[in-house]
C-alpha cells in the first residue's frame, strides 16, 4: 500500500468523554480548505478519513476525527462551554504525564507514520497535548504544526512551527505574548477568520508540490 503524501488533521484536546468527532466549524474550515486547494470532495472515503486528490495530483487525506484519532467514535454532541474549559484545563495539566504517554503515544507514532508529512491544525492545548507525548525527532520532523490560539508551556523542538494568536485572546497572550501571525477575534473565533483560512492555504500549498518542499521553521519566542 503506497501511504499518501500528505494528511490533514485537527488536534485539539478532547473534551467529550465518548467523542473524538469533529465540531461542525472544523467541518466546515475542513471543507473551505479543501476547496482552497482544489481538492475533489466526491472521492473514496474509509472509515477514519476522506481521501482525494488535489491539484497537482498529489494523494492528500483529510482526516475527519479529532485527537487521539480513534478507529471509531461517537457522533458530535453539544458540551457546555463551563465542561469543556474544566475538561481542557484537565487535558493541559495532564498532557505531559507518563498516563498520557502510556494511552497515546504508540498510537500516535503509527497514524503520523501513515502519511509522507502530516499537517496538524493544533487550537489550544492541541499543543501542548503533541508536546507530551514525547514522540521520536525523525517523527517530529515530518509535522508541520499550525498552532492556533495556542496554549502550551513551551513550544515543540524540531518541528515546522506556525503560531497564531487573535489579537483579543487573553488566554493564548499568557503563554505566547509573541507568534508569527496575530489576526481578529477572540480564544473561540480563529476558524472563521478569512485570514486563518489564506494562512493555512499558503503553508500547505507549498507541501502539495510534486518535490515535496516543506514550508520553513518558523522561530516562536515565549
Amino acid at each position: 500500500m503506497i501511504r499518501p503524501r500528505l494528511q490533514i488533521a485537527f488536534l485539539t484536546g478532547p473534551v467529550h468523554p465518548y467523542s473524538a468527532a469533529l465540531h461542525p466549524r472544523q467541518k466546515r474550515f475542513l471543507a473551505q480548505l479543501q476547496e482552497r486547494l482544489r481538492g475533489n470532495p466526491g472521492s473514496e472515503r474509509d472509515p477514519i478519513s476522506c481521501a482525494s486528490r488535489s491539484a497537482s495530483d498529489v494523494d492528500v487525506v483529510w482526516v475527519n476525527r479529532d485527537f487521539p484519532y480513534p478507529p471509531s467514535t461517537a457522533a458530535w454532541s453539544p458540551t457546555p462551554l463551563w465542561r469543556a474549559s474544566l475538561r481542557n484545563a484537565r487535558n493541559f495539566l495532564g498532557a505531559r504525564s507518563k498516563r498520557a504517554r502510556t494511552h497515546h503515544r504508540e498510537h500516535l507514532i503509527t497514524f503520523f507514520e501513515q502519511a509522507s508529512m502530516t499537517v496538524l491544525l493544533a487550537g489550544s492545548c492541541g499543543l501542548e497535548l503533541l508536546a507530551g507525548l514525547e514522540l521520536p525527532e525523525a517523527i517530529l520532523s515530518r509535522v508541520t504544526i499550525i498552532a492556533y490560539a495556542p496554549v502550551a508551556r513551551r513550544p515543540l523542538p524540531r518541528t515546522r512551527l506556525i503560531t497564531v494568536r487573535a489579537r483579543f485572546d487573553g488566554l493564548s497572550l499568557l503563554f505566547f505574548p509573541r507568534v508569527d501571525y496575530l489576526i481578529s477575534g477572540g480564544h473561540l473565533d480563529t476558524l472563521v477568520q478569512p485570514k486563518f483560512l489564506e494562512l493555512c492555504v499558503a503553508v500547505i500549498h507549498p507541501l502539495l508540490s510534486t518535490e515535496g518542499r516543506s514550508h520553513p521553521s518558523h522561530a516562536t519566542a515565549l
